[in-house]
């Protein structure tokens, strides 16, 4: 049985739930002062995008009438955004809605563990005031990153709420599954890289079916179907809407294998021309190819425009990062009149990658092994730094880098028209009211005096985050030492989900890495890319320093 956390100093249980609500009353009122950040303009393939789907969707369009962008990310933020609107419910105040019912959801799944009514309410101040997804560049922005924390938070705990809840009735354990599942499917569909998560669901799921047969309970096992069965009802839902509304029965067209084998056959040349860093394709492959096959001549042109360069690569070279090539390559096919429908773009990718691998395998063009995919192939040469930037990543995620409550230098920039449509639409204030004379946003007394509150708030996580950690590791030590010479199982189950925290926390920090090492010119990833890590690391460090109270109690 899981040993319980009981310490000799606690509260009742009224006055957990009064200082509960003290604290979201006055979490409400500091994020009422923070204003939506826009620039539609300078946002084509990330905010504006969201902000157009969405409206479509609230038009019964659902994403659009077809273009380079329209099926190029997953659409659960959209639909989000949309659902927000349909209900009046304000952009900012809905976040902050979901961010509340994940951390008292996250709470309640690792009640088993945390009895101990005061810690159980610095875990949920610590969620709660998440300087992560309170900051600027995360909750402000109309991207979808503003609640991926909230939907993993969810994710984990739903899977671990039924775990430490493995012998309870159905009754009682079923919700945690259909959250998890719902954080699972919503996570997924809410970016590309929302597979991340499902090592952990495997393995969570595998740990408990072991637990369920040791103890014979082998109808409970097959409620472990659920998250999953929920995931694929999801994915199936969006692909067939895009199947009646664009003709492809795909999440995305992005993510599609006709596109990822287009894109794997421009590298495949790429990769017998001089290497260029971070460039997946390089100017002379695209040259070579452009000689060869026709209708990429059209496109190679378009891609060495002035326009296009200016935008997404380089203007001096030609070349362009990963981050920027697989975009510019899309929009050069649309703009270029291959890619006018759904099932043109499909047809164009088909071609080109079947007409570049032919050529490669007849030895009239130079190329490598047969590849597929918009990830840069992996190099040796990758793993120092890949590994030193994701040891930084995990720094910056628990320091809470980048983390602040409103822009100090950004003011919104839209035409009057735009910033009242937005302004509609979410329901929120934008940050427009520039102080006369500078570019520099207009904020109120009261504004500023919330945004101090946050910032002392921040260097307090800072301190729990730092210390937590190191306690909770101590403790993942202590309990293995435990487990070993004592024979000591009582804490094996939470040790594992510890354990898996940590690796997936550690697993999202080498994904961005990867990412930035490989693809893109810019300095440090952004914290929204990490804004997920900082939840699961407040958990890992609340839930082992609860763990080591308990053990000193003793």
């Amino acid at each position: 049985m899981l040993s319980k956390l009981s310490v000799k100093k606690d509260i009742t249980t009224r006055a957990f739930f009064i200082v509960a609500v003290i604290f979201v009353a006055v979490k409400l009122v500091l994020a009422s002062q923070q204003m939506v950040y826009i620039n539609p303009d300078g946002a084509p393939i990330d905010d504006t995008l969201m902000f157009n789907a969405a409206v479509s969707i609230t038009n019964g369009e659902w994403l659009g009438g077809y273009n380079w962008l329209t099926l190029s990310k997953y659409p659960f933020f959209p639909i989000y955004l949309a659902l927000q609107s349909t209900l009046h419910i304000p952009y900012l105040l809905g976040n902050q809605l979901l961010q509340l019912a994940s951390c008292a959801f996250a709470v309640y799944a690792f009640a088993p563990v945390i009895k101990n009514k005061i810690l159980r309410l610095a875990l949920f101040a610590a969620l709660l005031y998440n300087p992560a997804v309170n900051s600027a560049a995360v909750q402000l922005r109309v991207y979808r990153d503003s609640i991926s924390a909230q939907l993993a938070l969810l994710f984990f705990a739903g899977f671990v709420g039924f775990a430490l809840r493995y012998k309870q009735s159905a009754v009682h354990t079923l919700p945690f599954l259909v959250i998890g599942g719902i954080g699972l499917a919503a996570s997924y569909l809410n970016r590309e890289d929302g597979v991340w998560l499902l090592p952990f669901a495997i393995c969570a799921t595998i740990t408990v079916c072991i637990y369920l047969i040791i103890e014979k309970n082998y109808a409970k096992c097959a409620l472990q179907i659920i998250p999953y069965a929920i995931l694929c009802a999801a994915i199936l839902a969006v692909c067939a809407m895009n199947s009646v509304y664009y003709g492809r029965f795909i999440i995305s067209d992005y993510t599609s294998a006709e596109f990822k084998d287009a894109c794997g056959a421009l590298m495949r040349v790429s990769a017998e021309t001089e290497s260029v860093e971070k460039t997946p394709v390089t100017l002379a492959a695209r040259r070579v190819i452009a000689e060869n096959i026709p209708e990429f001549a059209d496109v190679e042109a378009r891609l060495e425009s002035i326009d296009q360069i200016n935008g997404m690569g380089d203007a001096e070279t030609l070349e362009y990062a990963a981050g920027g090539f697989f975009w510019a390559l899309r929009q050069s096919v649309y703009e270029s009149g291959y890619a006018d429908t759904a099932l043109e773009a499909e047809q164009y990718y088909k071609n080109l990658a079947e007409k570049i691998n032919a050529l490669c395998d007849s030895g009239v063009i130079a190329g490598g092994k047969r590849q597929s995919g918009t990830m840069m192939p992996f190099k040796a040469s990758y793993i120092a730094p890949v590994a030193g930037e994701a040891l930084s990543n995990m720094l910056r995620a628990l320091t809470f880098d980048e983390a602040q409550p409103y822009y100090a230098d950004d003011l919104s920039i839209a035409t009057p028209d735009i910033l009242a449509q937005y302004q509609a639409f979410l329901r929120s204030d934008i940050n427009y009211s520039a102080v006369p004379n500078t570019s520099t946003p207009y904020y109120t007394p009261a504004q500023h005096a919330a945004y101090a509150v946050m910032r002392v708030i921040k260097y307090v996580l800072i301190i729990f985050m730092c210390v937590g950690f190191i306690v909770a590791f101590i403790w993942q030590i202590k309990a293995v030492h435990s487990m070993i010479k004592r024979k000591n199982t009582d804490d094996l189950l939470l040790w594992i989900i510890e354990l898996g925290l940590l690796l997936c926390a550690l697993l999202r920090c080498g994904i961005i890495a990867y990412m930035f090492v490989t693809s893109f010119n810019e300095g440090v990833p952004h914290i929204m890319y990490l804004s997920a890590v900082h939840p699961i690391l407040l958990l890992f460090a609340a839930v082992g320093t609860a763990k080591m109270a308990q053990a000193h109690e003793r």
